[in-house]
């Protein structure tokens, strides 16, 4: 992940990112568009790319291509699992009476 952020930084400190991220966060009323698609209503605080720019760099500046994600959404999104998405994962399997050393086989 550190060599993606060198690689990208001087896109992502651009101020035409800046001002596309800064519209793509109003046009999404500053909401998780993947929660308000499941009726659930979170906070958005990652503008994330659909097609990633390493794969398609002339949609990085694409409107169409980017979500607003919330953390857990975005961490999903690249298969990443915060330390609560871990601990709710786990409390869900003792909630459901399972062992969690049974659940991770």
């Amino acid at each position: 992940m550190e060599n993606y952020h060198k690689k990208f930084n001087d896109f992502y400190n651009s101020a035409a990112w800046k001002t596309l991220r800064a519209e793509k966060f109003a046009q999404a009323n500053g909401l998780c568009e993947r929660c308000l698609k499941k009726g659930k209503i979170t906070a958005g605080k990652e503008v994330h790319h659909i097609v990633p720019i390493e794969k398609r760099w002339d949609l990085r500046l694409k409107i169409g291509n980017l979500e607003l994600l919330c953390p857990a959404c975005h961490n999903e999104s690249h298969g990443r699992e915060s330390p609560l998405q871990k601990f709710e994962t786990f409390w869900e399997t003792l909630k459901n009476g399972e062992s969690p050393e049974n659940r991770r086989r």
